[in-house]
């Protein structure tokens, strides 16, 4: 299940401007401003829009977009872009801008144009999107990639703005991702939007509501994109990850099956952005996992999942990655303590040490406080 941040963490602290943004030359040296540029936005594109109204554009590369590209599934997949089209213009989004510097960094022969954003700020967005347009052209990809991953629960009234977040996030953050490059897609009458889902929205899992819910969302809502989108040559494409190897399912306090490595998940989920695959579930293994819960009667599903492993909450994410920064070699038994000693309200529901681990997302894996990050 998707990389997410951590809503808690202060490193991922709400960033909204509209500052111009930094743009890393193929040469890693900041490129010389035109004054022509608005903004300091870069140069327009040979290919761009005032050189190709109603024309094919020209081949200078592939334009790409990605939101929460600062850590886990974001960073991994802007890696595996960049070595798959050497030369394309990519335009990455986030919130710590010194994650999207480092990033930008590690991405040699390309032109990496990083902004730090909150995928909240709709109008940010927007207005970063049509600067990107005006320069070089519709996108040839967009991946709606931001999202945060936290365990909430209805009776904690904290919780209530917690699950808020999340849905906003998660499900409104990829509308408002894809929104403000529609109409340059379906003028080029080409392109590939790409939405990461998770298998944790297959179906309910306790402790998890906001986030199956909103990605159980995210899934239906990329369906019926992908319907609106096909008659104007515009692919969507659904990606739902189980578990992967990321900053934030490290502090999972269960077992997570078929555990990924992110750049692994990277080259499986890029080969299916680029063979245009309607939905994906990255690993396959958990695929068969998904049309198996899918199946499941409620009250087999009911009798399997009721005392699952869950996802922690804000407060025992926090302490859990305390404990997981002061040393590395942190086990199984101190991530339960963790979690037992944040929500000892709950103890005896929530003791995951001696109930069965259940099917987790690994949504929020890859994004330490970060929109996915």
């Amino acid at each position: 299940m998707p990389g997410h941040a951590n809503p808690s963490s202060p490193r991922g602290a709400d960033v909204k401007t509209a500052e111009a943004p930094r743009v890393m030359a193929v040469s890693g040296k900041p490129p010389a401003p035109d004054p022509a540029t608005p903004a300091g936005f870069p140069a327009p594109d040979p290919s761009g829009p005032a050189a190709s109204a109603g024309q094919p554009r020209a081949s200078a590369g592939k334009r790409i977009v990605i939101t929460g590209a600062s850590s886990g599934l974001g960073r991994a997949m802007a890696l595996e872009l960049a070595a798959r089209f050497p030369g394309c213009t990519m335009l990455l989004l986030a919130r710590r801008a010194d994650r999207l510097a480092e990033l930008a960094a590690e991405l040699p022969g390309i032109r990496a144009i990083t902004q730090t954003v909150d995928i909240t700020d709709h109008e940010a967005l927007s207005l970063h999107a049509g600067r990107f347009v005006a320069a070089h052209g519709a996108p040839d990809i967009v991946i709606a990639n931001a999202g945060i991953s936290v365990g909430t629960l209805t009776e904690e009234r904290e919780d209530r703005d917690v699950f808020a977040r999340v849905m906003a996030v998660n499900v409104q953050g990829v509308y408002d991702s894809f929104a403000p490059f529609l109409a340059s897609m379906k003028a080029a009458g080409t392109g590939t939007l790409v939405g990461i889902a998770s298998v944790a929205g297959v179906r309910g899992l306790p402790g998890s509501g906001a986030y199956s819910a909103s990605k159980a969302a995210v899934a239906v809502y990329l369906e019926s994109l992908r319907l609106e989108m096909r008659p104007h040559g515009v692919s969507v494409v659904t990606i739902a990850p189980g578990f992967i190897d990321t900053d934030m399912t490290r502090i999972n306090p269960y077992h997570m099956p078929f555990l990924m490595p992110a750049d692994r998940f990277a080259r499986a989920a890029v080969d299916a952005i680029v063979a245009r695959r309607r939905r994906v579930v990255i690993p396959w293994q958990m695929g068969w996992v998904a049309r198996l819960l899918r199946i499941l009667p409620c009250w087999l599903y009911d009798l399997a999942f009721t005392g699952a492993g869950r996802k922690p909450r804000q407060a025992e994410q926090a302490e859990l990655a305390r404990r997981r920064d002061a040393g590395p070699h942190d086990s199984a038994a101190q991530r339960g303590a963790a979690q037992h000693d944040a929500g000892q309200r709950h103890a005896g529901r929530h003791d995951t040490e001696q109930r069965p681990a259940g099917l987790h997302d690994a949504a929020g894996q890859g994004r330490t406080p970060e929109q996915r990050p």
